[in-house]
């Protein structure tokens, strides 16, 4: 029971780190497939309640955005089949 609390805390954690900088890093770095491959696993591990409950919907407009603009550009499974 702790160590899941201690796992949910630490998605928490990442979210809220990268909830901001995420979405500027996917448009950054759109053209280079291998650092998006790395950057898209971040997203597995977030709480996607911290975008509610914090009140950042804008930060996740963001974020689906960008990843909207990945698929467009990026065809290849390489990036959007992972």
């Amino acid at each position: 029971m702790k160590e899941q609390k201690q796992k949910e805390d630490d998605k928490k954690v990442l979210t809220d780190h990268f909830i901001g900088t995420l979405p500027p890093l996917l448009n950054k770095y759109i053209a280079d497939a291998d650092k998006l491959l790395n950057l898209l696993q971040l997203p597995l591990h977030f709480n996607y309640e911290v975008y509610t409950t914090t009140r950042r919907e804008r930060d996740l407009d963001a974020y689906l955005n960008a990843l909207s603009d990945i698929v467009q550009r990026h065809t290849t499974a390489d990036v959007c089949g992972n």
